[in-house]
């Protein structure tokens, strides 16, 4: 999938509810509210993508990572899952 691929298919699951995002331990890194990761996806553009890995723990599928503005910082990683029909939001937080 290309980026521009990966943009409109997170925006699209994320606008129809497909995605879940995941609570971490550490309190700055506390995900956002569903509510908020809708407003925030949908601004998403191109130029706030930083970069894709492969995940560590899932040889063969990919993490993308974007950074953007929303009144403040917000750091997103995320993979797609379930056959690319739902994101699953590993990080979704306020950038330190």
């Amino acid at each position: 999938m290309n980026l521009i691929e990966v943009l409109a298919r997170l925006k699209y699951l994320v606008a129809k509810d497909q995605f879940c995002l995941l609570n971490r331990r550490a309190r700055r890194a506390q995900a956002v509210t569903s509510a908020l990761a809708k407003e925030i996806v949908k601004q998403l553009s191109i130029e706030d993508f930083r970069s894709f890995e492969e995940d560590r723990d899932r040889i063969g599928e990919y993490l993308w990572i974007f950074q953007t503005e929303y009144g403040e910082v917000y750091y997103l990683k995320f993979k797609f899952v379930e056959n690319n029909q739902r994101v699953k939001f590993i990080s979704f937080h306020l950038s330190n």
